[in-house]
């Protein structure tokens, strides 16, 4: 089955390349869109894992954070004194993002920062992170080289660490089947917990039905 399901993979140039994504966004900005939501319905089950493990000190990085409000609504549902790190790869998205934060908290920026980064080389330090938040990078990451999907992966646990209590967890959102993720997780994370996602055909997102992995890192 999962062999089956491998197969299976689409693999369309546009969602794995850096170039669609700045173009989407550029589009996106110029129509003063609200942005788009991948898997909507999985934030709240984001937002209250991450609420119940960030604690004051931890440091949390979203990769592929895009236009979608879970940014917002992430430093919002922690508690006051973690740092939030969210990252795309496109230019335009980022600076999109930081402005409407810069205009909703009064310019206060001391606790979220928005970036570029590629999440398959990120330039961040080794063990340097509590938890990292995907929801649907990966997905897109699948699209081009399933080599790119190992280097995410092995990125994400490069920077993330266990040293603070509860840390060391990836929380990601995806539609890959769990027989099919769990290859590749591999040797670098270890499966707490899977949930679905269920889709919601009146959100006006075509996103199909997806699952809520809990991941640990396995390792120092």
């Amino acid at each position: 089955r999962a062999s089956r399901a491998r197969a299976m993979k689409v693999k369309t140039v546009s969602y794995g390349s850096p170039a669609y994504w700045e173009e989407r966004y550029k589009k996106e900005a110029a129509a003063d869109g609200e942005g788009f939501e991948w898997y909507p319905t999985a934030d709240a089950l984001v937002c209250a894992e991450a609420s119940r493990c960030v604690s004051a000190g931890s440091k949390l990085l979203e990769i592929g954070s895009g236009s979608s409000q879970l940014a917002f609504k992430l430093q919002g549902a922690c508690r006051s004194g973690a740092s939030f790190l969210f990252t795309d790869i496109s230019e335009t998205v980022v600076a999109t993002m930081s402005a409407k934060w810069r205009a909703e908290s009064g310019g206060d920026a001391s606790s979220i920062e928005f970036a570029v980064m590629d999440c398959c080389d990120l330039p961040l330090a080794s063990a340097s992170l509590d938890f990292v938040v995907d929801k649907g990078t990966l997905d897109a990451i699948d699209c081009t080289d399933e080599r790119n999907t190992t280097n995410c992966l092995r990125e994400v646990h490069r920077v993330l660490s266990r040293r603070a209590p509860g840390g060391g967890l990836y929380l990601l959102v995806s539609c890959r089947d769990p027989d099919v993720r769990r290859q590749d997780f591999g040797d670098l994370f270890s499966v707490q917990k899977i949930l679905e996602v269920r889709a919601n055909p009146q959100s006006g997102s075509p996103c199909p039905d997806a699952y809520f992995y809990i991941l640990e890192k396995k390792g120092a």
